[in-house]
């Protein structure tokens, strides 16, 4: 029962009782019309309820009905304007409305009403704020970082893409944070998008951002395989294609890497659009077997090859290989994709002045040019350091030639350690003996023609001078049995003349600088955990008996990490 607008009416009957058509007079006229019309969908806020009167005057008053379910209730009362504006309206609701027109004739119901409230407005586009799009960014992780907006100032939730795939994938959902840590495992461009969601299920995509990782200088990260040894197709991408055992890596001038891959038989590199492609060792076995005369011509990547070592590449660009298990040397003129032999017959010796056509080698570990093109090679198994002249005869350059012993009606290898100071064709080396062996014994070339050998099982580095003269570069010091190296396999000078060394046995990088200081360079020293990861500190990261080594012309060094199955970097 409301109480004092029937008094009101009565006040005005009993005082006006000379005006009988004001007592008389028709009841209001229903108020019509609504709006927001019937079953219309609005905005929960800044609205305001309408509706047609009819003919009103200045004893006019409303009462307004609102609610979602019946019995309504009053919200308004006492009203002399034909309009309400609601308060506390719930988004994405069904409400229920009429209106109760008083005038001094009486009172009128309208019929009942009803409009459904929006869920509001759509959260705002999300804004980078950190990294920038398109920008460069060297760390070992990122936080992702960005504002978001909601214009009824909902609180919101989002999801983070995050990848290197131009469409991300989804990595964390329905957060509330706006800073988000992801690791970088790889160089190279990542994507990022974040997609806004308020707590009515609006839902705004932010644009796909970019930003370009950058190898930090010092750190390690993983370029090739997959770490689990291991072969599958060629065609992909190189941390996506498994290695077995990959023992040389080296970049020709074009800044293009090539991978010896022992166990897998087989040089490959990558194609235009970075995937791994064939160069040569289409399967295990011997090249030469049925090869036309000479071993000449021969398509590489349709040649079987044993247990290849090492590649190297001559001014022209050509690709020197050695065949270490068939002990021969190959060149693949890379844009014909022919392969010819350069020096190699069957595994035994062959005394100086043999023409290299007809010389024999006994596991070719590696090869390397001087500046004057001229092609060495270690003959691992006769333990010396051979050199192919300019009329194409073989000559050791370094080492003592092998014996023949006519009781055993073959040549005896002279190994153990010797010579330091004078020439190097009096030395003795101590390279891996035996056909399970592992390659050793590799050599490189400084600016200035110097050879620099990594003499393996006497664990140090050896030098021969442009003289011919042989000394010991870095090793154990006279008297002493202790060596910064243990099983050193493969050496590569940068452009400062310092010489980097892949130390198998202690799973090491060593740096060794022109003044014979020996530094730490990628591998742990110390039990750090599991740390194989990508992108972190080279000298906290885990090798795991590293036989080769290179550097780019970024002085940039990559890492055959043998039995991790894996090709690595330490940028500088």
């Amino acid at each position: 029962m409301r109480i004092g607008k029937p008094i009101t009416v009565l006040l005005c009957a009993l005082l006006c009782a000379c005006t009988a058509d004001l007592i008389d007079g028709p009841p209001p006229s229903p108020p019509s019309s609504p709006s927001p019309p019937n079953s219309a969908v609005n905005q929960s806020t800044n609205l305001t309820l309408h509706w047609n009167a009819g003919k009103t005057d200045a004893a006019t008053f409303f009462d307004v009905y609102l609610g979602t379910r019946q019995p309504l209730k009053l919200v308004g009362d006492s009203d002399r304007v034909a309009s309400y504006r609601p308060y506390n309206l719930r988004r994405n609701t069904t409400y229920q409305w009429r209106v109760v027109t008083f005038t001094a004739s009486g009172s009128t119901t309208s019929e009942t009403w009803s409009f459904t409230t929006t869920a509001g407005g759509s959260p705002g586009i999300p804004v980078n704020d950190w990294p920038r799009d398109g920008s460069d960014f060297a760390a070992e992780f990122v936080d992702l970082q960005w504002t978001g907006s909601d214009p009824d100032g909902d609180d919101l939730l989002y999801d983070v893409y995050f990848g290197k795939q131009p469409n991300p994938p989804l990595v964390s959902a329905g957060i509330t944070d706006r800073d988000v840590r992801e690791m970088l495992p790889e160089r190279g461009t990542y994507y990022w998008r974040i997609v806004a969601h308020d707590t009515f299920g609006l839902t705004t995509e932010g644009p796909t951002w970019t930003f370009h990782a950058v190898p930090i200088p010092g750190h390690i990260y993983n370029w090739g395989g997959t770490g689990v040894a291991g072969t599958n197709a060629l065609g992909q991408p190189p941390l996506q294609t498994q290695l077995y055992w990959p023992v040389d890596v080296t970049i020709a001038r074009d800044g293009t890497p090539y991978v010896v891959d022992w166990n897998n038989h087989r040089i490959i590199s990558t194609d235009a659009s970075g995937n791994f492609k064939l160069i040569a060792g289409v399967e295990f076995g011997d090249p030469c077997l049925s090869a036309p005369p000479g071993c000449q011509n021969l398509v590489a990547a349709q040649t079987p090859l044993n247990q290849p070592s090492d590649v190297t590449f001559d001014a022209s660009g050509n690709l020197t290989l050695s065949a270490w298990h068939s002990s021969q040397l190959f060149r693949i003129n890379l844009g014909t994709g022919l392969m010819d032999r350069a020096c190699g017959v069957s595994r035994s010796f062959s005394p100086d002045g043999t023409r290299a056509a007809t010389t024999n080698i006994n596991l070719v570990a590696s090869a390397a040019y001087d500046s004057h093109g001229l092609l060495y090679y270690t003959d691992q198994q006769n333990q010396v350091i051979r050199m192919i002249d300019g009329a194409g005869l073989v000559h050791t350059v370094a080492g003592t030639n092998p014996v023949f012993d006519p009781n055993l009606n073959g040549w005896v290898a002279q190994s153990g350690y010797a010579g330091d100071g004078g020439a190097a064709t009096a030395a003795l080396f101590n390279f891996d003996h035996g056909q399970l062996a592992m390659p050793s014994g590799k050599i490189c070339f400084d600016a200035s023609d110097n050879m620099y050998i990594a003499d393996t099982l006497n664990h140090c580095i050896r030098r021969v001078d442009v003289s011919g003269t042989i000394s010991l570069f870095s090793g154990p010091l006279p008297g002493s049995s202790f060596s910064p190296f243990d099983q050193p396999r493969d050496v590569a000078v940068d452009s400062h003349g310092n010489v980097i060394v892949a130390d198998s046995g202690r799973s090491l990088v060593l740096l060794v600088k022109p003044d014979g200081n020996v530094l730490f360079f990628a591998g742990a020293t110390e039990d750090y955990g599991n740390l194989d990861h990508d992108g972190g500190e080279a000298t906290r990261a885990k090798l795991h008996s590293p036989v080769g080594i290179g550097v780019d012309a970024h002085d940039n060094v990559w890492i055959a990490d043998t039995q991790g199955s894996r090709i690595r970097i330490v940028y500088r």
